[in-house]
């Protein structure tokens, strides 16, 4: 084989490892405290049991921590992130990020984007960030919501404490 089909065959194989590397990825965690980190492509990722920590890295991921105190982080890309029993982190970054928290003090964190946020059942810290979000944090807990930049959308129960930056205001 001459030294040029040689590299040529190199650069190849790298290349090809690379979109592997790059691809979606189905991953799931145990019953205890896990670390799982996700690729470039749209990831589906479950912490089931335990205090995880889930990286979606780039792409379209959809993720769900599961009961525990877990933190989740979207990264780049328009990503689902889905909390349960437990005080969990939701933080979604760059993209139009859905968030729904569940039972829990959850922190939920939307970033750059057109988010949708849902603290879900208790008393949640929400900021929604630069970008047009939506906010629901009706769940009869005293929450805390601060919007940013965007023309922002905010549905919250009477005693929630709205920090600043939220455009439109519906109490009930």
């Amino acid at each position: 084989m001459s030294r040029t089909l040689a590299l040529i065959l190199v650069a190849v194989l790298a290349l090809a490892s690379s979109v592997a590397i790059a691809g979606a990825a189905k991953q799931q965690g145990t019953r205890g405290p896990d670390t799982i980190n996700g690729t470039g492509g749209a990831d589906s990722q479950s912490g089931k049991n335990g205090n995880d920590t889930l990286y979606g890295n780039g792409g379209n991921d959809r993720q769900s921590g599961g009961p525990g105190d877990d933190r989740v982080y979207g990264g780049p890309g328009n990503d689902s992130l889905v909390g349960a029993e437990g005080n969990d982190l939701l933080s979604g970054d760059a993209g139009d990020d859905k968030l729904s928290g569940g039972p829990g003090a959850d922190s939920l964190l939307g970033g750059a984007g057109a988010d949708r946020i849902n603290g879900g059942q208790g008393p949640d810290s929400i900021v929604g960030g630069a970008g047009n979000d939506s906010i629901e944090a009706r769940d009869r807990e005293v929450d805390t919501i601060s919007c940013g930049s965007g023309r922002d959308t905010v549905s919250a129960d009477r005693g929630d404490r709205i920090l600043g930056g939220c455009e439109r205001v519906k109490r009930g």
